[in-house]
């Protein structure tokens, strides 16, 4: 809860080690953790950018309580950089519905009003995005810039969990390495999510426990080149 953290961030600032020059959340689970990364935020340097994967929910299913939901868009997206949500995420903290680029085009630029200059919405699934389902698409929006849409090949053999966490991390790093090339750096992103599926399936996909699907784990470690230098 916040109380963990603080007491993590208030030992990190008493040894003065609060010299970091990026921040990434993802997952959050209590409105006190999240105002404890708000409080994180004024420690440190003004020159961090922080990453913000807006972990709320997906496929219309909330993940945690919708009381984070408007201490998000008021408190936190005033001050990240870069925002990562998929697209229900999207739909909560813009309080629309997206059923088309167009519409996801929209929902952007209300998540720039909001406060980040960029924005990926790291799962778009509209039918004219997805070209009826046979690819997955990405949405990459810079304020007053313009926006570009990344559509790659299905690739089935899932569920498959960690792909958010896995995004949020490369949308990090190759903005970081290309920071005036962001469609650029989206492109390595998409490359990097392709083959880690793809080595992640043949080595064994998603099996059924119990009534239940278990999804194959990740093959990050197995990836390590692929991640660095993507084809």
């Amino acid at each position: 809860d916040g109380d963990d953290l603080k007491a993590l961030v208030d030992g990190l600032a008493k040894n003065e080690v609060l010299d970091h020059t990026h921040l990434l959340t993802g997952y959050i689970g209590t409105v006190s953790f999240l105002h404890e990364v708000v409080r994180l935020l004024d420690m440190l340097p003004c020159s961090c950018r922080y990453i913000c994967d807006p972990v709320l929910g997906d496929n219309g299913k909330l993940y945690t309580s919708e009381a984070l939901v408007d201490v998000y868009r008021s408190k936190v997206l005033p001050r990240v950089a870069m925002l990562t949500p998929n697209q229900f995420e999207a739909e909560l903290l813009t309080r629309c519905t997206i059923g088309s680029v167009k519409e996801a085009a929209a929902a952007c630029d209300a998540l720039h009003e909001l406060g980040p200059p960029t924005v990926v919405l790291t799962t778009l699934d509209t039918p004219d995005a997805t070209c009826g389902g046979k690819s997955i698409a990405m949405m990459l929006s810079e304020r007053n810039g313009a926006k570009w849409l990344l559509q790659l090949p299905h690739i089935e053999g899932g569920p498959f969990t960690g792909t958010g966490d896995l995004t949020a991390a490369m949308l990090l790093a190759w903005t970081h390495k290309h920071p005036y090339e962001l469609p650029a750096a989206l492109e390595k992103v998409g490359a990097v999510l392709q083959n880690v599926l793809r080595e992640t399936i043949s080595v064994g996909r998603g099996r059924t426990m119990g009534g239940k699907v278990i999804p194959p784990e990740l093959r990050i470690i197995d990836c390590k080149s692929i991640i660095e230098e993507p084809p």
